[in-house]
């Protein structure tokens, strides 16, 4: 009896022991001294020119599975980072004013990275996306692919703000209403940002799919009052999921994923 008694204590804590495992090493986030998955980060950091940046998942993150680094599902040789969301990866976390933010209470669901460093004057931005042959669009539901938030340096309990984004509406890509992209499924597409942010009227923003100027607006404050600096995040964030379900008639989500590769920041244009 005692002996079957510590065979049981035994796979308990073996099976508490994996799950502990399997838990850091998927997830920087929740367990910054995962030095194997920092390292796959580490790697991508070193392409910028110019410029310092560290995209790192974000602490919105429900499941260490919702951001892990895969093959290239077109063969190359790239480091790819694949991000998933299913109904109900929704996080929380507290804001720099002391409130908290939770995704959970306004049916919002998401899986992203961000640049922990500030982006301010000119800056070059480039990555590309890949969208599964077997991804499902959640029109009329938001869907946002890469965003930048407006953030204060100067204010350091001043709260991020959602400014410019791309979206997947019905496999088309589009930014600010203009469709960069027809279908974006089963392929690669490369996205090249040019802007320089500032609170001066002499701002611009340029933005390239596949080596095409596909929007461009020159001669504005490209930073809104009170902000200095934007960040760049990286993944899916749905937002306004109950339009979906609504129109569908469902009451489930259904799972998404996009795939990243070659990301950079810098000062000149990427090779």
């Amino acid at each position: 009896m005692k002996k079957f008694v510590l065979c049981k204590i035994c796979l308990v804590v073996f099976v508490a022991l994996f799950a502990a495992e399997s838990v850091i090493a998927g997830n920087w986030n929740k367990n910054s001294d995962s030095e194997r998955v920092d390292d796959q980060y580490a790697q991508i950091d070193k392409a910028g020119k110019g410029i310092q940046w560290r995209l790192r998942p974000t602490s919105l993150i429900s499941r260490a599975e919702q951001i892990i680094f895969v093959p290239d599902p077109l063969g190359s040789d790239d480091q790819v980072i694949q991000f998933e969301v299913s109904d109900g990866d929704c996080g929380e976390n507290k804001q720099p004013d002391g409130s908290k933010w939770s995704d959970c209470d306004g049916g919002k669901d998401r899986a992203e990275i961000n640049n922990r460093l500030p982006e301010r004057g000119e800056v070059w931005y480039q990555w590309e996306i890949f969208f599964p042959k077997d991804y499902l669009s959640i029109s009329p539901a938001k869907n946002i692919h890469s965003q930048y938030k407006l953030i204060s340096e100067k204010n350091k309990k001043k709260n991020s703000r959602k400014y410019l984004f791309f979206e997947e509406i019905k496999y088309g890509l589009f930014f600010r209403g203009q469709k960069l992209v027809d279908d974006v499924r089963g392929k690669w597409t490369k996205i090249q940002v040019h802007a320089n942010w500032t609170t001066e009227k002499k701002g611009f923003l340029r933005v390239y799919a596949n080596g095409k100027l596909k929007f461009r607006n020159d001669g504005y404050a490209t930073l809104r009052p009170g902000y200095d600096a934007v960040r760049i995040h990286h993944g899916i964030y749905r937002i306004d999921l109950y339009r979906y379900l609504k129109s569908r008639n469902l009451k489930v989500a259904p799972k998404q994923t996009v795939l990243y590769k070659n990301f950079s920041i810098s000062r000149t244009k990427p090779d």
